[in-house]
């Protein structure tokens, strides 16, 4: 069985009310793969890039993001497709923007929302992202997050 681990996921958090965060989500346009479902940014990693390096182009591409405050999530997400049997290994990485940021979607996406950190069980389709913004709550986010400092990655100027 094939393993591939050329796609990425980037979190998109920015600071919410009472000392939460919200998560970004695009909803991906009708006729394309997963079309109609609320997702994070994903990408597939390109020829000379590293996933770090695709996922700030991707934040761009699909968000019209540059990160200026970025991070690796400890865990990479894991999953199966049946349809090319295969398994995905899939680094994720999180970028925390301003409240007043603007959000530029491409063609892929129809529409964006932000999610209260208190709905992501609700709102996040993958066990994947539910589980990967929880890591990221506790060991980016949170005030008493130990491995923070461990976890950014620093952008060339």
């Amino acid at each position: 069985m094939p393993m591939r681990s050329d796609m990425i996921a980037v979190y998109i958090a920015r600071p919410g009310e009472k000392k939460s965060h919200e998560f970004l989500q695009l909803r991906r346009r009708d006729n394309d793969y997963l079309g109609g479902t609320w997702s994070t940014v994903y990408g597939m990693v390109e020829a000379g890039e590293t996933a770090w390096q695709a996922a700030l182009r991707e934040l761009r591409e699909e968000a019209g993001i540059t990160a200026t405050e970025f991070y690796r999530v400890p865990t990479a997400r894991s999953f199966y497709t049946a349809a090319n049997d295969t398994v995905w290994i899939v680094p994720a990485f999180c970028t925390i923007i301003s409240r007043d940021a603007v959000i530029s979607l491409n063609d892929e996406h129809t529409a964006l929302r932000w999610v209260k950190g208190d709905h992501v069980e609700r709102d996040f389709l993958w066990p994947t992202d539910r589980a990967a913004i929880d890591e990221i709550v506790n060991e980016i986010l949170s005030p008493a997050a130990k491995a923070r400092e461990y976890l950014r990655i620093d952008l060339p100027r």
